[in-house]
């Protein structure tokens, strides 16, 4: 644990996603308050949303960017753990 991933298993967490843990997604939240960034999103067990985006419709720039840096952020803890 603590070495750098293989390039198999990080492409391997990248096309499959790393999984949705609730004490990565509360420390990801608080990373991002330490950076005064807001989430932009609303964590709907799943994913982050927007108000905007809840009727499936629209595309809120903003919380797609949210839902890339919790992508980053949740798989590369799931790459921490496995390498």
């Amino acid at each position: 644990m603590g070495g750098v991933p293989s390039a198999e298993a990080a492409y391997r967490i990248g096309a499959t996603g790393g999984p949705n843990v609730e004490a990565e997604r509360v420390a990801f939240e608080a990373w991002m308050r330490g950076h005064c960034w807001a989430l932009s999103a609303t964590w709907n067990g799943n994913e982050y949303l927007s108000d905007v985006e809840m009727d499936g419709w629209a595309v809120c720039p903003q919380a797609a960017h949210t839902r890339g840096l919790w992508a980053a952020w949740r798989d590369r803890a799931a790459l921490a753990l496995c390498c």
